[in-house]
């Protein structure tokens, strides 16, 4: 997932503009701060789709919506 951030970010992009993990323009999600799942756009996009995560992945998600 992480590589699929690093593709996708962009800080001039709507959904990366007003995200709490964007600091001084770098985000945090792609300099390995937080994890993939902490990207609103990972997790809309999963959503959307109707994605079936497993392994790391899922355990990163479970934790985070408790």
């Amino acid at each position: 997932m992480l590589r699929w951030v690093k593709l996708f970010f962009e800080p001039t992009k709507a959904e990366c503009r007003d995200c709490d993990n964007l600091k001084d323009f770098e985000c945090e999600v792609v300099n390995s701060v937080e994890t993939a799942w902490h990207c609103p756009a990972v997790r809309d996009h999963v959503r959307f789709h109707e994605i079936v995560l497993y392994g790391r992945a899922a355990e990163q998600r479970d934790r985070s919506e408790r």
